[in-house]
């Protein structure tokens, strides 16, 4: 789920083929399902072997495993983007995918262990409760993203976070309503979806600080129109190229996030984030 900003223990760093749905009471291998479009396409060897290791330990939510092989797959991936031998775009598009999911694990398992410390419900709770979901969403995006799959578990204790993050008041209550209607969308449930997007005044979403959230809301009801028009208007502020810290602009969000793989082989995406994003020096 988009979000952009602090948060709470630092900063958050923050067409696919119709879903297969998987079950996943018993154990089964990831088959990776990259449309050529994403970031991940291209990996092989054993950065590939890595992340399909962590992605699997993902499906499982055995976390601390999962950040164990991603971070593997990530430290090779660096390696390669400045020795090779792989050379052209694709070291860069795996190390910042790589990267990405690395950051997300890492913030999701501090925030897990900083739930299971602290028993009081103050204001610092609550956002901790509400980044939870989000960091949740984020971390089902990447494995839904490369293995192609909506699975079916992860799914729901997704939506579990957020009916408890709903619950909760903080800084935050905007991005979880919108990732609450996200979410409901990727499990095909579409007028729900659409209440729960309804539920925020129009005016509360005009901010540059939403612009990602909303893009990606678009892309999860399949109005793909929505969220180039909304990415041509966030293109016109100030943070599109330059954020409060290094690689946390809007342009540089929207290029690593898997939030907007459904949106990368669309010209205008192309022209105003991939190959701007992809001439920068890394």
């Amino acid at each position: 789920m988009a979000i952009l900003g602090a948060g709470l223990l630092g900063a958050f760093l923050l067409v696919f083929p119709p879903a297969v749905i998987v079950a996943t009471d018993r154990v089964v291998e990831v088959a990776a399902a990259t449309a050529e479009v994403q970031l991940e396409a291209g990996l092989e060897g054993e950065i590939r072997r890595l992340y399909v290791s962590g992605i699997g330990e993902i499906r499982r939510y055995n976390l601390r495993e999962a950040l164990l092989q991603v971070r593997k797959a990530r430290a090779l991936a660096y390696r390669e983007l400045l020795h090779g031998p792989l050379r052209g775009t694709l070291p860069r598009r795996h190390f910042v995918r790589i990267a990405y999911v690395e950051g997300q694990l890492q913030q999701l398992l501090l925030i897990e262990d900083q739930l299971k410390l602290r028993a009081d419900r103050g204001g610092e709770q609550a956002a901790a409760v509400q980044l939870r979901a989000l960091l949740l969403h984020n971390v089902f995006l990447a494995l839904r993203g490369f293995t192609g799959q909506l699975d079916i578990a992860f799914a729901e204790r997704v939506l579990l976070a957020y009916r408890e993050a709903l619950a909760q008041r903080s800084r935050f209550n905007r991005e979880v309503q919108l990732g609450m209607a996200a979410m409901l969308a990727e499990r095909g449930e579409l007028a729900e979806a659409r209440t729960e997007f309804a539920k925020l005044p129009a005016s509360e979403l005009q901010g540059d600080g939403l612009d990602l959230a909303v893009i990606y809301y678009y892309l999860s009801v399949g109005d793909k129109r929505a969220a180039v028009e909304r990415l041509l208007e966030a293109a016109r502020r100030d943070t599109w190229q330059h954020g409060a810290r290094e690689g946390s602009s809007l342009r540089a969000s929207l290029y690593r996030m898997s939030d907007f793989d459904r949106l990368r082989s669309h010209p205008r995406f192309i022209e105003m984030v991939t190959i701007p994003e992809e001439q920068t020096t890394p």
